[in-house]
């Protein structure tokens, strides 16, 4: 094994291959965790065969040859492709939660969450006059990246798949969503430059991650209708989220200016993203 790696690894995982394993369920348990886990450290089927059978001269009645082949050599060949573990699977063989480091780094990083490079408030005035209820929609999904972000200390990158969002503002917001309805709330968010896709995940595969997402320091200047009032000479106002009270007080049609154009919106018919 490279070094270091087993430091990176679950602590109970790690103890299995420095001590060996009791035959029966645990041995079958390890058996698949140690494939897991040196797949996550990106080692090929080969090594990860040549380490179970190091792993075996250690557990309580080795296999003989024969038995090497079959239960080890020829398992890894079936479960390397979708090799997956998590502690819930683990849990009869857990040292505690208190004194593994796993867990510590897990759910109590010392890494900072890095902060949202825009304000929520601002996104929040200019999603609702632009796009009205679906609006909401994409501030939901926003707000649920977030949540994503900070328990889980994701980084930069935020890994969640269409459905992952689909539950968790289903549990947040009581809000209930198809796949395809966030998809295209997504592409939206990426139209205005709030976020972009930096990772795209593989569908129906458990070992690949989902779709990775990032912040971008959007900014209200995309959309801050009360600086164009002030040069205007008209009276400035908050942002509301009824676009006709908004229209009401200023006429027919409103100028706003875009820091790659203008958009113009038309107060008696349907609002238009139309650049002029």
């Amino acid at each position: 094994m490279r070094p270091n790696d087993l430091n990176k690894i679950r602590d109970c995982v790690r103890e299995a291959i420095k001590n060996g394993s009791k035959r029966g369920s645990e041995f079958l348990k390890m058996k698949h965790a140690i494939i897991a886990e040196l797949k996550l450290l990106h080692y090929p089927a080969q090594e990860i065969k040549d380490e179970l059978l190091i792993w075996n001269k250690k557990c309580d009645k080795p296999l003989g040859p024969a038995e090497e082949y079959r239960q080890l050599i020829k398992y890894v060949d079936w479960a390397f492709k979708e090799a997956k573990i998590g502690c819930k699977s683990l849990r009869n063989y857990c040292i505690g939660e208190e004194d593994c480091q796993f867990h510590k780094r897990k759910f109590h990083p010392s890494t900072p969450v890095p902060p949202l490079p825009f304000d929520i408030n601002d996104l929040d005035s200019f999603l609702t006059i632009r796009y009205g209820a679906k609006g909401v929609t994409m501030l939901y999904i926003v707000k649920a990246l977030r949540n994503i972000q900070i328990t889980k200390n994701t980084g930069d990158i935020i890994y969640i798949g269409y459905r992952g969002l689909v539950s968790i503002i289903r549990d947040l917001y009581r809000c209930r969503f198809v796949p395809q309805d966030i998809f295209r709330h997504i592409r939206l968010l990426e139209d205005e430059g709030v976020l972009e896709k930096t990772y795209k995940g593989k569908a129906g595969s458990f070992s690949m991650k989902a779709n990775g997402y990032t912040f971008l320091p959007w900014t209200s200047a995309v959309y801050h209708i009360n600086s164009g009032h002030e040069r205007l000479g008209l009276p400035t106002v908050s942002h509301k989220p009824i676009i006709t009270q908004l229209c009401n007080s200023f006429g027919d049609t409103l100028l706003c200016n875009n820091i790659s154009g203008t958009y113009r919106f038309q107060t008696k018919s349907k609002i238009t993203g139309d650049k002029t």
